[in-house]
């Protein structure tokens, strides 16, 4: 997300940025003067990049450690302040007038946010990325939302739903699928709030002897878990090419399903497969009821990242529209 402060201190905050840098024409006619980076390391990396290629643009970053983040050594100044001080700096920044520039990254949010909606009807294919925009809309301020490391985080990162008091933890670090559960049981215990988590097959199964500390918190928590049968990222990159010996080092498909595990670990189970509408009803009998569930849900790798690069491409050729506009 980009966040920007508008006449009158309002909020602008424009979602799915991620996902407007995939048109480098449109980024490039749009480009800020300068870049006020707040907190640790980006999840997206295409932002990073887009970032770090703005050779002429000043980057300053503020955040509440002192440690170098800087994987592009691109920083032109660093501010280590709390998030009352950043309140107080911002408090002077508040009397701009509006511009034409905000309202093209406006027109350009909305118009990718058309596009992700039209993956959310019942109708549409069940697909990996709107199952956790799904996933996300379920989160508000009483909740703890969890994303697994690999694509859950990402998905949300490119086209979650942005609701006010969420919060959505990750174990970024090396990227490690290791101990999803156990840190989302930890957090949502400490915090007192229903947990929901979203995460991936291989990262289920890495803890999956973490799965009865969820089940045994005060609040039922919903764990969303998207098979795959294996690590469907790597479809997304150059080694799917190499498809002699993909799918033994890299795919590492494993046949198994989550029934078995709900049930050792006393939880309810739901299955979602071949339709959007499948995951919504899936989805609300979880988080409408009062124990902790398992929302397994089916996709297929190859045909998933298919239609997300379609999606890139529609996204792309939208973008590139409004430039001609």
């Amino acid at each position: 997300q980009v966040c920007l402060p508008e006449k009158g201190g309002a909020e602008c905050v424009i979602d799915c940025a991620d996902l407007l840098m995939l048109s480098s024409r449109w980024w490039r006619s749009r480009a800020p003067d300068r870049v006020l980076h707040f907190g640790d390391r980006l999840v997206s990396k295409r932002l990073q990049q887009a970032v770090a290629n703005l050779e002429d643009v000043p980057l300053i970053r503020i955040g509440n450690r002192d440690d170098r983040q800087d994987p592009h050594h691109r920083v032109s100044f660093r501010i280590t302040a709390s998030q009352d001080e950043w309140g107080r700096l911002f408090a002077r920044c508040t009397n701009r007038t509006q511009s034409g520039w905000l309202k093209h990254w406006r027109i350009a949010a909305t118009s990718v946010d058309g596009i992700l909606q039209t993956m959310d009807v019942s109708d549409a294919p069940l697909t990996e990325m709107a199952a956790a925009r799904e996933w996300s809309g379920l989160l508000d301020a009483s909740s703890l939302g969890c994303a697994a490391s690999s694509m859950p985080i990402r998905y949300i990162d490119m086209a979650g739903r942005r609701n006010p008091g969420a919060r959505i933890l990750a174990n970024r670090g090396a990227s490690g699928i290791d101990g999803t559960l156990a840190t989302a049981a930890g957090a949502a215990s400490g915090a007192g709030k229903r947990l929901f988590v979203l995460t991936g097959d291989l990262a289920m199964l890495h803890d999956l002897n973490s799965l009865p500390l969820a089940s045994a918190l005060s609040e039922p928590p919903v764990i969303v878990v998207i098979n795959n049968d294996g690590g469907g990222i790597f479809h997304l990159l150059p080694v799917a090419a190499h498809r002699r010996h993909f799918e033994a080092l890299f795919g590492t498909p494993h046949g198994l399903h989550f029934r078995d595990a709900a049930a050792w670990a006393g939880m309810d189970y739901y299955r979602a497969e071949g339709d959007m509408g499948s995951f919504h009803d899936a989805l609300a009998s979880a988080a409408g009821s009062d124990r902790p569930s398992i929302v397994e849900v089916i996709t297929n790798r190859r045909e998933n990242a298919a239609m997300l690069k379609q999606t890139y491409r529609d996204i792309r050729r939208t973008l590139d529209a409004l430039i001609r506009s």
